[in-house]
């Protein structure tokens, strides 16, 4: 059962991606001083509304399993490749920390006009990159000629 509107294409993730971002920059979070805030434990906002929504996520899957709407199989979780997802997270950490943006919040800066939402897009796109590169499932370190054949 595809829920809830039995359409998963390209358009409905268009649609909801507009609506987060109206969302995300009327909050005020397009800004990167309250994201910094957030990252010198000064402005809780951001980490408030963070956890609210992964609560209401939570609840929501499992009262909509609970009701048999959906199935956990009918869920993806895709497995972890855990020198990607450390290069990642240390790459978006840093970002975050010098640029005051996450990727989300970066897009929504550059369609507001900003120019460090702008090279923080850049930075954001290089960072998957990277990353990408170094989830090659070899044996061969990141980088090495093996792992670049792959």
């Amino acid at each position: 059962m595809s829920f809830p509107l039995g359409y998963t294409g390209p358009v409905s993730g268009v649609i909801l991606g507009l609506i987060f971002g109206y969302v995300l920059e009327n909050a005020g979070f397009g800004s990167s001083c309250k994201l910094t805030a957030q990252l010198r434990f000064r402005d809780w906002a951001v980490f408030k509304v963070m956890f609210t929504a992964i609560l209401v996520a939570a609840g929501g899957l499992y009262l909509l399993q609970g009701l048999g709407i959906i199935q956990v199989s009918d869920m993806f979780v895709p497995s972890v490749m855990i020198w990607g997802s450390s290069l990642g997270g240390v790459l978006i950490g840093v970002g975050m920390a010098v640029g005051g943006y996450c990727p989300g919040t970066s897009i929504v800066a550059l369609f507001s006009g900003k120019l460090d939402g702008c090279c923080s897009c850049w930075a954001s796109v290089w960072e998957r990159w990277a990353s990408t590169r170094c989830s090659i499932r070899s044996k061969a370190g990141c980088g090495s000629r093996s792992a670049r054949m792959a």
